[in-house]
């Protein structure tokens, strides 16, 4: 009997034991998912201020990876895309260039360990596809977000987002303009703007005749953050062609050279410019001037002042 009652004690120790190995290992629960609640069946979306692109991914066993992969029908945008993020394949967790990158462009996307190990997670991809549409050229163009997850049991699952840029409906002609000014609809006293991907940094510019001349000047502590592009912290956007073609690589969406002389009236959205410049930006206020001058020689400044976090 003695022997008997030792030989269960064994038996019972060998269970236990197999049972606490099993609880230390992986479940083995589903894979990760991507959903999309406004667009369920993954249909190509138009860029518009209605744009809805907040996915949700789940992992039950913990998210380990995720790649949203880029791909445009406009040279520009990946140009200006590979020149911010250094790659066209952004790795949300993994790629130290690209968390930091984020940070300015698309504060609110979770990144790095927001995103590692979590089971349920709102990745909402809005604001930097509307960045896109800076870049819209003057055809239909698609462009491609195609993410991949993968979890901590190397399983994986990945969805592609398209989206569309349609060209701008061309506007009315404008009324007879009367004043040479530079407004800022929205901030009419010209107040401090942190620089963000949601800034109101669009001015109104008319001209009596037409722009002759359009000249910005910047700060000069940053000349060394400009020299690398071939600029100056004074830039005269309709004359000086190294700052027209500096220009087209960085803030392509900018009119200059011939898209902004002789114009009597535009939108100068220079949100692109300053969001480029802001990744290299250390936290302080940065004034810019803008002076133009119209066709018979009446001369307007303002200036604007940027604030880095």
């Amino acid at each position: 009997m003695k022997r008997f009652l030792t030989f269960l004690a064994v038996a019972a120790s060998a269970v236990l034991a197999a049972t606490s190995c099993q609880d230390n290992t992986t479940p083995d629960v589903a894979g990760p998912s991507i959903s999309w609640s406004s667009n369920p069946d993954f249909d190509t979306v138009t860029i518009d201020d209605e744009l809805d692109a907040n996915l949700t991914v789940t992992a039950p066993a913990g998210i380990k990876s995720l790649v949203a992969v880029v791909e445009s029908d406009s040279e520009l945008f990946m140009g200006t895309l590979e020149s911010i993020f250094g790659t066209s394949s952004l790795d949300f967790i993994n790629d130290a260039k690209v968390i930091k990158a984020l940070v300015a462009v698309a504060p609110d996307l979770p990144a790095g360990d927001a995103l590692k190990d979590q089971k349920e997670v709102n990745f909402n991809i809005t604001d930097l596809v509307k960045l896109i549409s800076r870049f819209a050229g003057t055809e239909e163009e698609n462009h491609k977000f195609t993410v991949n997850v993968t979890d901590n049991n190397g399983k994986s699952t990945s969805v592609t987002c398209i989206f569309r840029t349609v060209p701008a409906a061309e506007e009315d002609p404008d009324d007879e303009v009367t004043e040479t000014a530079i407004a800022w609809p929205g901030n009419e006293d010209f107040a401090p703007v942190e620089i963000s991907s949601d800034m109101n940094a669009t001015l109104k510019v008319t001209a009596v005749g037409g722009i002759k001349s359009f000249v910005v000047k910047v700060p000069e502590s940053l000349s060394a953050l400009l020299i690398p592009f071939g600029l100056t912290t004074e830039m005269d956007l309709i004359n000086n062609e190294k700052v027209i073609e500096a220009l087209a690589k960085i803030a392509p969406d900018m009119p200059t050279g011939e898209n902004l002389k002789g114009k009597t009236s535009l939108d100068l959205n220079i949100s692109s410019l300053l969001n480029t410049m802001g990744l290299m930006l250390q936290a302080g206020e940065y004034e810019f001037v803008l002076t133009v001058t119209d066709s018979n020689d009446e001369e307007v400044s303002a200036t604007c002042t940027f604030i880095k976090a």
